[in-house]
């Protein structure tokens, strides 16, 4: 196995398949949550990478931000707060433009990893084609969501939970924002219960475990947690297509 802490392992040395022949699992707490961290073993390096990185802008203009704020309040002329107002709406703006262009990334890095195929560093910045249609895409599941729990809460949790899986068809089928949207909501089709649930038992169990160990199960909790959606997309799709 390669030395440099970046390289994905089980893209070469995948011990279920070949390249690009990862198996999928079945949509159980359990399988899900093993693969994800057999995935994480193999390839610590890339996957923190992937995630601490995107973690140094947003700090940067969180910091920023703080700094607005803090003028903000010390100031006593309407103009000037009204302009660092003005200036702390764009630095909030920025930081969610920038959080979603490496999400695109990071699923590119994800979805190879979890198929057992060859990935980089590199992807992070691979979004660039998908930003626009990603963004639109992120939009309307906001609105979606949003719109279904003010009509009453239940119709908002079905809803996030069949269209969770947007940006990744997305990215894996360059779709557009709709049809994206549409790829989601079908491929969950008799899965949106599971997939509720899936998400409460593991989010609710790693933060437990995160909480006993005093934090630093977290950093087990957050590639875990990042994980599990490349894992159930993957899953849902080979289930789609009858692969198991």
């Amino acid at each position: 196995m390669s030395s440099n802490p970046f390289d994905p392992g089980s893209a070469s040395e995948n011990p279920n398949g070949g390249e690009g022949d990862a198996p999928a699992v079945e949509m159980e707490v359990g399988a899900l949550f093993n693969r994800c961290l057999e995935i994480f073993q193999n390839n610590p390096g890339i996957i923190l990478a992937a995630i601490l990185l995107p973690v140094i802008p947003a700090v940067l203009l969180g910091g920023a931000d703080v700094a607005v704020q803090l003028s903000m309040d010390m100031s006593e002329d309407e103009g000037t707060k009204l302009l660092l107002s003005l200036a702390s709406l764009g630095l909030s703006l920025t930081s969610t433009l920038v959080s979603l262009f490496f999400s695109l990334g990071q699923i590119s890095i994800f979805l190879g990893l979890v198929r057992g195929e060859e990935v980089d560093l590199n992807m992070l910045v691979s979004g660039g084609p998908y930003y626009l249609g990603g963004l639109v895409a992120s939009l309307l599941l906001g609105i979606a969501v949003f719109s279904g729990t003010l009509l009453c809460i239940v119709p908002g949790i079905i809803l996030w939970a069949g269209l969770q899986f947007t940006l990744y068809a997305l990215v894996d089928r360059d779709l557009g924002p709709v049809e994206a949207l549409s790829e989601s909501w079908n491929l969950t089709e008799g899965f949106k219960l599971t997939i509720l649930l899936i998400n409460i038992v593991v989010i609710v169990g790693l933060l437990v475990f995160s909480c006993i160990t005093m934090g630093i199960g977290y950093f087990v909790a957050v590639p875990v947690l990042s994980l599990m959606q490349a894992v159930m997309y993957h899953s849902l799709v080979s289930q789609r297509n009858g692969q198991f």
